[in-house]
């Protein structure tokens, strides 16, 4: 072999390695960018979690709220 081909050959090996370590790195990019989205979806799931939970007390405060003015009127139209 000539010492052309040699180097011809030797470069792109480096590019090869190169290249290899290159697509390592944005492998390991998408796993951290996928840890962070799972995150972020466990956190909404949580914060719809308590936005049911106010939603579900706001409900239980109204009825009750409506079962005293019932009672209220009932009071006040036997009073009359």
């Amino acid at each position: 072999m000539d010492p052309i081909s040699i180097g011809l050959g030797l470069a792109g090996l480096g590019m090869s390695l190169f290249g290899g370590l290159g697509q390592a790195s944005v492998v390991r990019q998408q796993a951290q960018i996928s840890a962070q989205v799972a995150g972020v979806s466990g956190q909404i799931a949580g914060d719809e979690q308590q936005v049911q939970a106010q939603r579900q007390q706001q409900m239980e405060l109204e009825a009750n709220r409506q079962q005293l003015q019932n009672f209220r009127n009932v009071q006040a139209s036997s009073s009359s």
